[in-house]
């Protein structure tokens, strides 16, 4: 296994072929295989979803009118969804 890993395989062998040969699997092979450098595009960052501003949060103060609202004593014992329906 050693060879296969350290030379590049002839063309026209593939790594199926070159696994079913030396009576290996493939699940040995590919984790110690070359890996194979892609020349696309380079990827953009990814995002934290709670780095960006969601278009249809509520802004702070309306955050802190909900919260306000949700914890008043007419409606402390009722789900969000039940005082919304009320309101």
């Amino acid at each position: 296994m050693n060879q296969l890993l350290q030379a590049p395989l002839p063309s026209g062998i593939s790594e199926r072929l070159a696994c079913h040969v030396l009576d290996i699997g493939r699940n040995t092979f590919v984790p110690y295989a070359p890996v194979i450098i892609f020349a696309g595009p380079v990827s953009p960052h990814r995002q934290k979803r709670k780095d960006t501003q969601q278009p249809r949060a509520l802004s702070v103060e309306e955050r802190t009118q909900a919260k306000a609202v949700l914890s008043s004593t007419e409606y402390q014992d009722q789900p969000p969804a039940q005082v919304y329906y009320s309101l």
